[in-house]
């Protein structure tokens, strides 16, 4: 039981990170697209 348990929280860690970093990547592509429309206006 212990491994199995200890099997979900490495998953879900490694998932709570990946999306972690998938949202800032999103946010850095966002603040660019809008930094590049500033300087087009």
């Amino acid at each position: 039981m212990k491994k199995i348990i200890s099997l979900w929280t490495v998953i879900l860690l490694i998932v709570s990170m990946a999306l972690v970093s998938h949202a800032k990547m999103e946010k850095i592509a966002i603040s660019k697209d809008n930094l590049a429309e500033l300087k087009g206006e």
